[in-house]
C-alpha cells in the first residue's frame, strides 16, 4: 500500500495488526518525472527499436475533442501534417467541427485526451479524428472509415474509448454491429 504521509500516519499504521513495516516507497523513476505514461506502459521500449507507428493509419473516434483541440496540434496532438482527416458525424449536438458533447451533453475534450496518449505511443503514425454523438452516428462514422474514396478502409486501427451500457449485450446492437463491420473490413 502506498500513501502520502500525513503527520503521525506512519506511526498509527505501524501499530495496526498485520503491518510488517512502514517506510518510504521505492519508485523506479524520480517523482518529478511528468509523463502521460509512455515509459510506464513500455512504449519507450518499442520506440527505441524504431517502432513508432510509421506507416500505420489510426483513427481516434470519440464523442468530442473539445473546443481547444486545435491549440494542441503539434504539442500534445500530432501536427496537422500527420492528420489525414477530421470528420464529424455529430448531427445531434450542433457543436462546431469535432468539438462534441459528452453523453451528459457537456463539452468534452475526451477525444483529444485519448489522441494525446495514442500519439505518445505512436508518434510516427498518420491520424484521423472522428466524432459522433449517438450510436447511429457512430455506425455512420464506422461506415465512412471502412469505405474510403478508393473503396478501401481509410485506417488500419480505430481507437474508441467509450462504452454503451444499454444493451442488448448479445452482438446484435448498433454499436456491436459497427465494430463487427470494421473488423470484417480488416480494421483492428
Amino acid at each position: 500500500l502506498q500513501v502520502r504521509d500525513a503527520p503521525g500516519l506512519a506511526r498509527r499504521v505501524q501499530a495496526l495488526s498485520g503491518v510488517r513495516g512502514v517506510g518510504p516507497a521505492e519508485v523506479p523513476v524520480a517523482d518529478q518525472v511528468i509523463s502521460q505514461g509512455v515509459e510506464r506502459i513500455g512504449a519507450d521500449a518499442l520506440q527505441s527499436h524504431g517502432l513508432t507507428g510509421a506507416g500505420i493509419r489510426i483513427a481516434v473516434v470519440d464523442l468530442g475533442f473539445g473546443p481547444s483541440w486545435r491549440t494542441l496540434l503539434g504539442k500534445e496532438l500530432p501536427p496537422l501534417t500527420q492528420i489525414d482527416a477530421t470528420q464529424s458525424f455529430d448531427h445531434t449536438s450542433s457543436r462546431p467541427e469535432i468539438e462534441g458533447l459528452s453523453s451528459s451533453d457537456e463539452p468534452t475534450g475526451h477525444g483529444a485526451n485519448v489522441a494525446q496518449v495514442v500519439w505518445d505511443i505512436a508518434p510516427g503514425a498518420r491520424y484521423t479524428f472522428v466524432n459522433y454523438h449517438t450510436q447511429l452516428e457512430l455506425s455512420q462514422a464506422v461506415d465512412w472509415l471502412i469505405n474510403g474514396p478508393d473503396g478501401k478502409p481509410r485506417v488500419d486501427i480505430v481507437v474508441h474509448s467509450n462504452s454503451f451500457l444499454d444493451g442488448p449485450f448479445d452482438g446484435t446492437g448498433v454499436a456491436a454491429q459497427a465494430v463487427n463491420r470494421a473488423h470484417d473490413a480488416g480494421i483492428f
